[in-house]
């Protein structure tokens, strides 16, 4: 499973389901190209490199934030990621959404600032991207995670969509789901 992500956060925290099955690999990666032009042909410059295939059931995320991207943008990615065979995962705002999940629901829109704010006050520090939040995460609270992201999001089909329209809210929820299913 290789996994492509727009930050340090995310990787730390897919790091995590690394080694969990030998049947299984997580491989996730920085997507170091974020515009919606060159985003995706970066990420399947790296499947390429990676030998990714897709026909032998290896698989491609692509896990982003909404951020500031226009919903024209965002479903040309899906579609490009479409079109490749890839899943795109949406987070509203950012990815720290999903990571407040683990450890109490989230309510209300948030900043970035505010986001990462919440976030601290739930680990008790001050929250660092590069540094993750994965000594904090316990394999129960992934699970409260997928619980409170499918209060606000229940169905995957349409997901992306829902999440563009719906702050905060995410849909990494579905593709923690499928990596603990395989694990």
């Amino acid at each position: 499973m290789l996994i492509l992500t727009e930050g340090p956060s995310e990787v730390e925290y897919f790091n995590m389901f690394r080694g969990r099955n030998r049947h299984v690999t997580v491989v996730p990666l920085v997507a170091k190209k974020h515009d919606p032009r060159n985003l995706v042909p970066y990420c399947s410059s790296k499947a390429y490199e990676r030998g990714i295939d897709l026909e032998n059931g290896d698989s491609v995320s692509v896990v982003i934030d909404v951020d500031d991207r226009t919903d024209s943008e965002l479903m040309d990615i899906e579609r490009q990621c479409r079109e490749r065979g890839y899943e795109l995962y949406l987070s509203k705002r950012s990815f720290e959404c999903w990571l407040i999940l683990h450890f109490r629901k989230l309510t209300k829109a948030m900043t970035q600032e505010e986001l990462e704010s919440e976030l601290s006050e739930c680990i008790g520090h001050r929250y660092r991207k590069s540094e993750g939040i994965c000594k904090m995460i316990t394999e129960e609270s992934v699970r409260s995670a997928i619980e409170r992201a499918g209060k606000i999001i229940s169905d995957d089909e349409g997901c992306n969509n829902k999440c563009m329209h719906q702050d905060p809210s995410t849909a990494v929820h579905f593709l923690v789901k499928r990596i603990l299913e395989v694990s």
